[in-house]
Protein backbone atom coordinates (compact mmCIF):
# COMPACT_ATOMS: atom_id res chain seq x y z
CA UNK A 1 0.00 0.00 0.00
CA UNK A 2 2.89 2.36 0.66
CA UNK A 3 3.97 2.07 -2.93
CA UNK A 4 0.59 3.11 -4.20
CA UNK A 5 0.51 6.20 -2.02
CA UNK A 6 4.07 7.06 -2.95
CA UNK A 7 3.22 6.65 -6.62
CA UNK A 8 0.12 8.77 -6.27
CA UNK A 9 2.06 11.50 -4.49
CA UNK A 10 4.73 11.44 -7.22
CA UNK A 11 2.06 11.56 -9.92
CA UNK A 12 0.48 14.62 -8.32
CA UNK A 13 3.89 16.20 -7.70
CA UNK A 14 4.77 15.78 -11.38
CA UNK A 15 1.53 17.44 -12.47
CA UNK A 16 1.91 20.24 -9.92
CA UNK A 17 5.45 20.85 -11.22
CA UNK A 18 4.02 21.21 -14.73
CA UNK A 19 1.41 23.65 -13.40
CA UNK A 20 4.15 25.67 -11.69
CA UNK A 21 5.76 26.24 -15.09
CA UNK A 22 2.66 28.15 -16.23
CA UNK A 23 1.90 31.79 -15.61
CA UNK A 24 -1.25 31.26 -13.55
CA UNK A 25 -3.04 33.70 -11.29
CA UNK A 26 -3.52 32.66 -7.67
CA UNK A 27 -7.12 31.63 -8.38
CA UNK A 28 -6.13 29.70 -11.51
CA UNK A 29 -3.40 27.93 -9.54
CA UNK A 30 -5.91 26.94 -6.85
CA UNK A 31 -8.30 25.63 -9.51
CA UNK A 32 -5.45 23.65 -11.08
CA UNK A 33 -4.45 22.19 -7.71
CA UNK A 34 -8.07 21.18 -7.12
CA UNK A 35 -8.29 19.55 -10.55
CA UNK A 36 -5.05 17.63 -10.05
CA UNK A 37 -6.25 16.49 -6.64
CA UNK A 38 -9.52 15.33 -8.21
CA UNK A 39 -7.91 12.98 -10.74
CA UNK A 40 -8.60 9.29 -10.27
CA UNK A 41 -5.87 6.64 -10.42
CA UNK A 42 -6.19 6.54 -14.22
CA UNK A 43 -5.49 10.28 -14.43
CA UNK A 44 -9.06 11.10 -15.47
CA UNK A 45 -11.56 13.61 -14.05
CA UNK A 46 -14.41 11.33 -13.09
CA UNK A 47 -16.96 11.84 -10.34
CA UNK A 48 -16.29 9.25 -7.62
CA UNK A 49 -19.83 9.74 -6.29
CA UNK A 50 -21.51 9.13 -9.64
CA UNK A 51 -20.13 5.73 -10.62
CA UNK A 52 -17.28 7.14 -12.70
CA UNK A 53 -19.37 9.66 -14.66
CA UNK A 54 -17.47 12.70 -15.97
CA UNK A 55 -16.76 15.41 -13.40
CA UNK A 56 -18.60 18.31 -15.04
CA UNK A 57 -17.53 21.97 -14.92
CA UNK A 58 -20.57 23.08 -12.93
CA UNK A 59 -19.87 20.47 -10.28
CA UNK A 60 -16.17 21.41 -10.10
CA UNK A 61 -17.16 25.06 -9.67
CA UNK A 62 -19.64 24.07 -6.96
CA UNK A 63 -17.05 21.92 -5.15
CA UNK A 64 -14.50 24.73 -5.32
CA UNK A 65 -17.03 27.10 -3.81
CA UNK A 66 -17.91 24.75 -0.95
CA UNK A 67 -14.49 23.30 -0.16
CA UNK A 68 -12.15 26.20 -0.91
CA UNK A 69 -14.41 29.25 -0.87
CA UNK A 70 -13.47 30.05 -4.46
CA UNK A 71 -16.21 31.38 -6.71
CA UNK A 72 -15.39 30.67 -10.35
CA UNK A 73 -17.34 30.54 -13.55
CA UNK A 74 -17.69 27.27 -15.45
CA UNK A 75 -15.72 28.89 -18.30
CA UNK A 76 -12.74 29.39 -15.97
CA UNK A 77 -12.94 25.77 -14.90
CA UNK A 78 -13.08 24.67 -18.54
CA UNK A 79 -10.02 26.77 -19.37
CA UNK A 80 -8.06 25.15 -16.55
CA UNK A 81 -9.26 21.66 -17.54
CA UNK A 82 -8.01 22.31 -21.09
CA UNK A 83 -4.70 23.49 -19.64
CA UNK A 84 -4.44 20.32 -17.54
CA UNK A 85 -5.19 18.27 -20.64
CA UNK A 86 -2.09 19.77 -22.27
CA UNK A 87 0.14 18.21 -19.58
CA UNK A 88 2.13 15.01 -19.79
CA UNK A 89 1.29 12.18 -19.91
CA UNK A 90 -0.94 12.80 -22.90
CA UNK A 91 -4.58 12.19 -22.02
CA UNK A 92 -4.38 13.21 -18.36
CA UNK A 93 -7.32 15.34 -17.24
CA UNK A 94 -9.80 13.83 -19.68
CA UNK A 95 -13.28 13.25 -18.33
CA UNK A 96 -13.86 9.95 -20.09
CA UNK A 97 -12.01 7.25 -21.94
CA UNK A 98 -13.36 8.62 -25.21
CA UNK A 99 -12.03 12.11 -24.48
CA UNK A 100 -8.71 10.63 -23.32
CA UNK A 101 -8.25 8.83 -26.64
CA UNK A 102 -9.25 11.92 -28.63
CA UNK A 103 -6.69 14.06 -26.79
CA UNK A 104 -4.00 11.55 -27.67
CA UNK A 105 -5.07 11.42 -31.31
CA UNK A 106 -5.19 15.22 -31.59
CA UNK A 107 -1.64 15.45 -30.25
CA UNK A 108 -0.20 13.01 -32.77
CA UNK A 109 2.52 14.93 -34.63
CA UNK A 110 1.45 13.72 -38.07
CA UNK A 111 -2.24 14.21 -38.74
CA UNK A 112 -2.36 11.73 -41.62
CA UNK A 113 -5.56 10.51 -43.26
CA UNK A 114 -5.39 7.38 -41.10
CA UNK A 115 -5.06 9.43 -37.89
CA UNK A 116 -8.01 11.58 -38.97
CA UNK A 117 -10.03 8.42 -39.64
CA UNK A 118 -9.07 7.10 -36.19
CA UNK A 119 -10.31 10.37 -34.69
CA UNK A 120 -13.57 10.10 -36.62
CA UNK A 121 -14.06 6.56 -35.33
CA UNK A 122 -13.54 7.63 -31.71
CA UNK A 123 -15.70 10.75 -32.13
CA UNK A 124 -18.61 9.30 -34.09
CA UNK A 125 -18.47 5.52 -33.80
CA UNK A 126 -17.14 5.09 -30.28
CA UNK A 127 -19.53 2.29 -29.26
CA UNK A 128 -18.69 0.33 -32.40
CA UNK A 129 -14.99 0.85 -31.66
CA UNK A 130 -15.35 -0.21 -28.00
CA UNK A 131 -17.25 -3.31 -29.00
CA UNK A 132 -14.89 -4.09 -31.90
CA UNK A 133 -17.66 -4.08 -34.49
CA UNK A 134 -15.19 -4.14 -37.35
CA UNK A 135 -17.74 -4.57 -40.14
CA UNK A 136 -19.67 -1.52 -38.98
CA UNK A 137 -16.46 0.53 -38.75
CA UNK A 138 -15.37 -0.53 -42.23
CA UNK A 139 -18.74 0.41 -43.66
CA UNK A 140 -19.10 3.69 -41.73
CA UNK A 141 -15.63 4.89 -42.73
CA UNK A 142 -15.51 3.33 -46.22
CA UNK A 143 -12.48 1.24 -45.32
CA UNK A 144 -11.22 -2.00 -46.73
CA UNK A 145 -9.53 -4.61 -44.52
CA UNK A 146 -6.07 -3.06 -45.02
CA UNK A 147 -7.27 0.45 -44.28
CA UNK A 148 -9.04 -0.68 -41.13
CA UNK A 149 -5.88 -2.48 -39.98
CA UNK A 150 -3.81 0.70 -40.48
CA UNK A 151 -6.31 2.69 -38.40
CA UNK A 152 -6.53 -0.05 -35.78
CA UNK A 153 -2.73 0.03 -35.50
CA UNK A 154 -3.04 3.73 -34.56
CA UNK A 155 -5.82 3.14 -32.04
CA UNK A 156 -4.55 0.12 -30.12
CA UNK A 157 -1.36 1.63 -28.62
CA UNK A 158 -3.26 4.60 -27.15
CA UNK A 159 -3.13 4.72 -23.35
CA UNK A 160 -6.58 4.53 -21.71
CA UNK A 161 -5.01 5.13 -18.28
CA UNK A 162 -2.44 7.94 -18.57
CA UNK A 163 -2.20 8.33 -14.80
CA UNK A 164 -1.05 4.74 -14.40
CA UNK A 165 2.13 5.40 -16.40
CA UNK A 166 3.39 7.98 -13.89
CA UNK A 167 2.13 5.97 -10.92
CA UNK A 168 3.96 2.84 -12.05
CA UNK A 169 7.17 4.73 -12.80
CA UNK A 170 7.08 6.40 -9.39
CA UNK A 171 6.28 3.14 -7.56
CA UNK A 172 9.24 1.42 -9.20
CA UNK A 173 11.68 4.03 -7.88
Amino acid sequence: MGYQLRGQDSFMDELLAQADELDLSETEHRIMEFLIGSLDDDGLLRDPNADGAPLENWKIAQLLSYSSNIDVAEEDVERMVRQLQSFEPVGVGARSLQECLLIQLRRKPAQTADVLTARRIVERYYEDFRNKRMDRLKQACSLDETGLQRVWDILTPLNPQPGRALNETAAAV
